[in-house]
């Protein structure tokens, strides 16, 4: 009987501090094989998501253009004034923060210009560099190539120097530009640009002055 309580405390005492062994250290067991699996998958992770294209940003805007025109009506006459039209432009960063390449879609809507009728369409490419000069305002300048197509109506003049005529044709230019933009926040600024359109061939093709009015998304 002796020998067989003896047994039983042994077997206690055995399985007491087992348990209390076990207890005694509850987190080190899970804790240790969690932490080198976040340690290994967190570099993975990274490596596939990470792009170079997480850092480009997309631009959108639309505009208001008034543009001062200087355009052969008649051979040795030409005709000078204003006329207004809408600008919408798209464009994206260049792996830069400074560098970006807009593309503009620009409509003039017919209006008058003394006696002649001018309405026009184009397509314009730029390349931008923009840069902060104070707090939430930057500045911006460019060159590029535009495609315009005018269509110009006239009317015959008493003297006979100008004879009635309606006619379409395109024209190329080189495009300067340059601008200021205030940045409402990180997604929306508003600015002001001028531009200068110089006609590619020599003769009579139409040159402009164009100020602009913009609003334009950076997403």
């Amino acid at each position: 009987m002796k020998r067989l309580i003896n047994s039983f405390i042994t077997v206690s005492l055995v399985t007491t501090s087992t348990l209390a062994f076990a207890f005694e250290f509850p987190d080190e067991a899970p804790y240790l094989p969690k932490t080198s699996k976040t340690k290994i998958q967190r570099p993975m992770v990274t490596e596939d998501t990470e792009s170079v294209f997480d850092e480009v940003r997309i631009h959108a805007g639309v505009a208001f253009v008034n543009s001062f025109q200087d355009f052969a009506i008649a051979p040795g006459v030409r005709e000078r004034g204003g006329i207004k039209g809408f600008d919408l432009n798209f464009g994206v960063d260049l792996f830069s923060d400074h560098w970006l390449a807009e593309g503009h879609i620009i409509n003039f809507p017919e209006s008058g210009i003394s006696d002649t009728r001018i309405s026009s369409n184009g397509f314009e490419l730029r390349l931008i560099y923009d840069t902060a000069i104070y707090e939430g305002l930057t500045v911006h300048g460019g060159v590029g190539v535009a495609s315009r197509t005018y269509s110009i109506k006239t009317s015959q003049r008493p003297d006979k120097s100008v004879l009635r005529n309606d006619r379409s044709f395109s024209s190329g230019a080189t495009v300067l530009a340059a601008g200021m933009d205030y940045w409402l926040n990180g997604l929306f600024s508003t600015g002001i640009e001028l531009g200068n359109h110089i006609p590619m061939a020599s003769g009579d093709d139409p040159s402009s002055m164009d100020l602009t009015i913009k609003v334009n998304g950076h997403f």
